[in-house]
């Protein structure tokens, strides 16, 4: 992970990481099979490792926003497709982040949380817009929000 403190590699590998499931438009035009749908969450995953390192090694408010960016995308995938478990593991990468950027009680990113909560009041916004009812993911994303 050492070559990722380099803020534009950060930056690309949030970007390229969407790449990969950007062709997930809706089901209207690409359906989403079982495998499919655990290709975004291991690419889910990948954003969860890079928002982890940046708000505990390196914070980079820009790399960070890189990897909100890239998973607000993701959550607008889970909601297309109504695939409850790419939003959890989109709402990982927020958990993650957020306890990475404490030490303890010590609050040791606080650019990072607000990024963190401002991008949260975001997928709040999506969910209700989207009128599913994902009680499991409104707990989460009140748990981020607190």
């Amino acid at each position: 992970m050492s070559g990722l403190d380099l803020p534009r590699l950060g930056k690309e590998l949030a970007a390229k990481t969407w790449e990969m499931c950007w062709h997930f438009v809706g089901p209207h035009q690409v359906k989403m099979d079982t495998s499919d749908e655990r290709f975004v969450i291991r690419c889910a995953d990948v954003v969860e490792t890079l928002a982890h390192f940046d708000c505990m090694m390196q914070k980079n408010p820009s790399v960070l926003a890189a990897a909100l960016d890239t998973a607000e995308n993701f959550f607008d995938v889970a909601l297309w497709y109504k695939r409850e478990r790419i939003a959890a593991a989109v709402l990982k990468i927020y958990e993650e982040a957020l306890d990475a950027c404490r030490t303890g009680e010590q609050i040791e990113f606080p650019a990072g949380i607000d990024a963190l909560r401002k991008s949260e009041k975001v997928l709040t916004r999506k969910l209700k817009k989207s009128g599913l009812k994902w009680h499991k993911i409104e707990h989460k994303l009140r748990r981020v929000a607190a």
